[in-house]
């Protein structure tokens, strides 16, 4: 359990009520501790030009909030409010449109709001330090920490202290252990790309899913306030070991597919490119769904998006394919094996045609060499596999000629040049027609091959599946 965490469990059943305002703007006096190493309650002070020269805002504008009642004249004894920390929310709030007048008013219906996300904030520790002592410190080129803040998507704090100093360590570490700067720069930015959509997700599903329904049941100001914390504060103890469980679990399938990989070494000779390899890359999405949500409405479409994303899900899993990201109905996976490819996209073809109302799919995959970086998948076989997918009808699963040259090696493939059916052949095209749900739906074949997928439980009707950009 984090401090933030501890923080607002061990505060929030005693919060007091918010301290007294002073009646005037021009005073200089003393407001809330100054130190972040000082225990609550210190009574240490600063005034407002110390304020203005530890936040940027000038001390004017500073009296001017505590005028609006912003900020309050002294710190109560019990929480350990720093005035920094209030005067960077506000700060933060302005540069996203809320001015101070409107701060001011939405705390006179909930005058703990401010109070509450304080508390949030982490409390750094240990002495403060300058950007070339926590360097000196840590043992870290000005260049590399540069370069590491700005993957993060940090910037530069205008001040380090202890736990700035220990990642900053441990990215010495990791470098001087012979990690590369360029894979270190790519982890940093897959973390804090990564976290920051999971800290989003746990703030925003929170507030829309609870404090929002709260809301619909009338409650206001200060009960609405409480009725949240009731809420939050025991499940603000669960985030990190709940995301350190997802992590390890996540960890272990990634090293088992880390496995395969020293298991092909003795048949591959290393890339000349780093993080080249040899995948197959299918996109899948919904026909028409744009039309469809407009008709539908976002909370049908929604549930429909939901529904949708539970097959894929499911298939890829039981394929050995992996979600690489998910766009609304639009989905891009990618596969070690062309084969397992296919299996995958008739299952989700097959499940789709038992739904109702679920339309028709669009699917589509190449294989070929591509680069991994950060988590994502680039190069030209990712764009052909996009093309392809964008090339094929409603229901129909199209892929290139790549695709069809493995697929055509799998055992009990059948020859089908001979197949008696009507020919339109697609520009530079071949064809390979696969055991699927829907019946009915035929496509020109052309040079095509039967494949009867191994331990495949989707067949019904046949199907010709078009390759095409050969």
């Amino acid at each position: 359990m984090g401090a933030r965490s501890r923080r607002c469990l061990e505060r929030h059943g005693r919060r007091a009520a918010p301290a007294a305002v002073a009646g005037g703007g021009g005073t200089a006096g003393p407001i809330w501790p100054a130190s972040r190493a000082e225990p609550p309650g210190a009574r240490s002070t600063m005034n407002f030009d110390e304020l203005s020269l530890a936040t940027g805002e000038p001390a004017g504008e500073l009296r001017r909030w505590q005028t609006l009642g912003l900020l309050p004249m002294e710190a109560n004894a019990s929480v350990d409010h720093r005035p920094e920390d209030r005067i960077r929310l506000i700060q933060f709030a302005r540069r996203r449109g809320f001015q101070p007048e409107r701060i001011a008013a939405a705390l006179r219906e909930q005058p703990d709001l401010l109070n509450f996300f304080e508390e949030l904030s982490e409390r750094p520790t240990g002495a403060k330090r300058t950007l070339d002592e926590a360097l000196a410190e840590a043992g870290v080129d000005r260049d590399v920490a540069n370069k590491v803040l700005k993957a993060a998507g940090l910037g530069e704090p205008a001040a380090f202290y202890d736990d700035d100093v220990e990642s900053l360590r441990r990215m010495a570490i990791a470098l001087q252990a012979g990690l590369p700067l360029d894979a270190l720069l790519q982890l940093v930015r897959v973390f804090g790309d990564a976290l920051g959509r999971v800290a989003e997700a746990e703030n925003r599903t929170f507030h829309l899913h609870v404090h929002e329904q709260f809301r619909a049941e009338g409650l206001r100001g200060q009960a609405l306030l409480d009725a949240t914390h009731q809420v939050s504060q025991p499940l603000l103890e669960l985030i990190q070991p709940t995301i350190a469980y997802f992590h390890q679990k996540a960890w272990e399938q990634a090293s088992l597919e880390d496995m395969l990989l020293h298991l092909v070494e003795d048949v591959s000779a290393p890339t000349e490119v780093r993080g080249q390899l040899f995948c197959t890359v299918m996109f899948i999405d919904l026909v028409n769904f744009t039309p469809l949500a407009l008709a539908m409405g976002d909370a049908v479409a929604a549930e429909v998006v939901d529904r949708f994303q539970n097959v894929v899900r499911a298939w890829t899993d039981r394929c050995g394919g992996r979600i690489v990201k998910q766009i609304g109905d639009a989905f891009m996976l990618v596969f070690n094996d062309a084969v397992d490819a296919i299996r995958c996209g008739l299952g989700i073809q097959g499940a789709v045609a038992e739904e109702s109302e679920f339309p028709g799919l669009h699917v589509g995959a190449h294989c070929g060499q591509l680069l991994y970086r950060e988590g994502d998948y680039l190069g030209n076989t990712v764009n052909v596999a996009a093309r392809v997918a964008g090339e094929t009808a409603a229901n129909q699963m199209l892929v290139t000629a790549a695709v069809h040259e493995t697929v055509k090696d799998v055992p009990d493939a059948e020859d089908m040049n001979n197949d008696p059916s009507p020919v339109r052949p697609a520009r530079n095209s071949s064809q390979v027609s696969l055991p699927t749900a829907r019946s009915g739906a035929r496509f020109a074949p052309a040079a095509t091959a039967r494949a009867a997928l191994p331990g495949s439980r989707i067949g019904m009707s046949t199907r010709r599946l078009s390759t095409a950009f050969r």
